[in-house]
């Protein structure tokens, strides 16, 4: 399982960044995202840190989904 996650830091006319999120599970995408993001970001790393925290988000209610439905284990999730 993978995340893929990037920011455009203050694009947007009213100084918010925009962040995408692609998820990936055997090589196949099953989720995606692109969206304003709700805060002002002072500096570059910080539309980053909030793009990651998003995409955990994401491996955390999959991992959960996975392990509810089949009750396997999975292999380790990468975040991009």
């Amino acid at each position: 399982m993978t995340q893929s996650v990037d920011s455009d830091f203050a694009s947007a006319e009213d100084r918010r960044s925009i962040s995408g999120n692609l998820g990936t599970i055997g090589g196949y995408i099953t989720d995606w995202q692109s969206q304003t993001q709700h805060t002002v970001s002072l500096s570059p790393a910080e539309a980053e840190y909030l793009s990651a925290t998003r995409g955990v988000n994401m491996i955390i209610y999959k991992n959960n989904l996975i392990n509810e439905s089949t009750n396997k284990a999975i292999s380790p999730s990468i975040l991009f």
